[in-house]
């Protein structure tokens, strides 16, 4: 994820918005994952735009 993250501040681009989901995106139930302990990042959102 560092190198997508600083990608995109080399390309001139400013990060607006960075989200972890505790699931990926090809599941059907995420609810298995709600209120574990450790939830590891499995799937994220970027969104990055020109200043």
């Amino acid at each position: 994820m560092g190198d997508i993250v600083t990608g995109c501040v080399s390309a001139g681009l400013q990060i607006v918005e960075l989200v972890e989901y505790p699931h990926s995106n090809r599941e059907v139930e995420y609810s298995i994952y709600e209120g574990n302990a450790a939830q590891l990042p499995l799937c994220y959102t970027l969104v990055a735009a020109k200043p």
